[in-house]
């Protein structure tokens, strides 16, 4: 019998291959076929060096028939990128990544996606994110894919920034609002405005004088100086008003009596001592006590700054007007008007004042503290003895009426 002539296909045709690929070897001529190194006939595998393989096929009256195949296979190329001088990129800017090995051809990808275009072995990116390079020699056989290089993208700084007060003397906390996120490492400079700086992120300051004052907050990369921004405020230093104390306030024994502290924008109260007040921290508290109290008022503007005033309440058993027994218009500021004390009241019918010759030498009906300051058509009226009368209404309708006598001093 003839012994089976054996023939031998391979995949790829020309039997030659890049390290790493596959190769399928498939022989005919014959009932059954063994292969050296391990082949299957038509079964795919990957060699890992140049080898002629060997087959012997069988026909079915046990002659055998050989084939051989040579398999070549290519060395793979290699490429790495070189490490770059800095491992970010500031924005705006760009950095060079530089490509080596034994490759005819590059190709660039930027997390794993194909960069359309860079085939070269160099290439200029301005992009944050993991960069690899492939390449190709003139086999056409593709290299592994080059250790990652990962960069970063340094932003520009937002920057911003907010305080709570604006006082003589209280110290001013300043808030940092700037978005530095994406900058990198930072440098913080302030610029008060005095000559004073600070290189805290959030400092405080206390000014020792009012007025206007610039404020510069200046956030510098710095790994990226170039990418330094400033934001730049004006400050209006205030100073606390100078403390009052209100007309006294008169009330009646255990009545409720409104009480008022001066009002200043954005205010916040706190009145000593909260006893006999229906609340010690507004502005307006209602009095109800049967004794007399002095009250010291601590308001505090939105500024950050303090003003103290006082108040006396004083405390009468019944509606009443009343007159002191003397007063003295010497210039001391001291006791130097005339006017009636009107308790509980609505409203003034008259307040008239006469001399001994009965001559009427003042009359109001406003029910203020101007009184009389004894003076009559522009003359000082004399030390002595002065007779005066009163009528007027109360909150609840009813007519008051009351006279007496009082000493001018000079």
């Amino acid at each position: 019998n003839p012994l089976p002539l054996i023939t031998v296909v391979s995949d790829p045709i020309n039997g030659t291959v890049c390290a790493g690929s596959p190769v399928t070897l498939v022989a005919s001529g014959a009932n059954s076929y063994s292969w050296t190194g391990g082949v299957i006939n038509g079964t795919a595998f990957t060699p890992s060096q140049t080898t002629t393989y060997t087959v012997i096929g069988t026909d079915n009256n046990g002659c055998r028939g050989s084939a051989n195949s040579i398999i070549t296979v290519l060395t793979l190329p290699v490429t790495q990128i070189a490490t770059p001088t800095n491992s970010f990129i500031c924005e705006g800017s760009s950095t060079t990544l530089n490509a080596t090995g034994n490759g005819a051809t590059y190709q660039w990808y930027l997390n794993n996606s194909e960069i359309a275009g860079q085939t070269s072995s160099s290439i200029n990116v301005t992009a944050e994110g993991s960069y690899t390079v492939i390449t190709r020699n003139l086999q056409g056989c593709r290299s592994l894919p080059s250790s990652p290089v990962v960069l970063e993208l340094h932003r520009t700084p937002q920057v911003a920034f907010s305080y709570d007060t604006y006082c003589v003397g209280v110290p001013l906390q300043f808030t940092n609002l700037s978005t530095t996120t994406y900058s990198g490492p930072v440098q913080w400079e302030w610029d008060f405005g005095t000559g004073a700086l600070s290189a805290l992120a959030a400092p405080t300051f206390t000014y020792s004088a009012a007025g206007p004052y610039i404020v510069k907050l200046k956030v510098t990369p710095t790994r990226c100086p170039s990418l330094a921004r400033s934001d730049i405020r004006g400050i209006t230093i205030d100073k606390p008003l100078p403390g009052m104390r209100y007309p006294a306030i008169k009330a009646l024994i255990s009545t409720p009596t409104n009480l008022s502290a001066r009002l200043i924008g954005g205010s916040t109260y706190q009145w000593t001592p909260g006893t006999s007040l229906s609340s010690s921290v507004i502005s307006n508290p209602v009095f109800n006590s049967s004794n007399p109290q002095d009250y010291l008022i601590k308001i505090r503007a939105s500024s950050g700054c303090t003003t103290t005033d006082t108040l006396s309440v004083l405390v009468f058993k019944e509606s009443g007007i009343y007159v002191p027994k003397a007063f003295s218009p010497n210039g001391d500021g001291q006791n130097e008007r005339l006017y009636p004390e009107l308790v509980n009241f609505a409203s003034l019918q008259y307040f008239r004042v006469y001399n001994r010759w009965g001559q009427l030498v003042y009359e109001t009906r406003a029910m203020t503290t101007q009184g009389w300051d004894g003076v009559y058509n522009g003359v000082k009226q004399p030390m002595d003895t002065y007779t005066w009368f009163a009528a007027g209404t109360d909150t609840n309708g009813k007519l008051i009426t009351a006279n007496g006598q009082t000493l001018l001093i000079r």
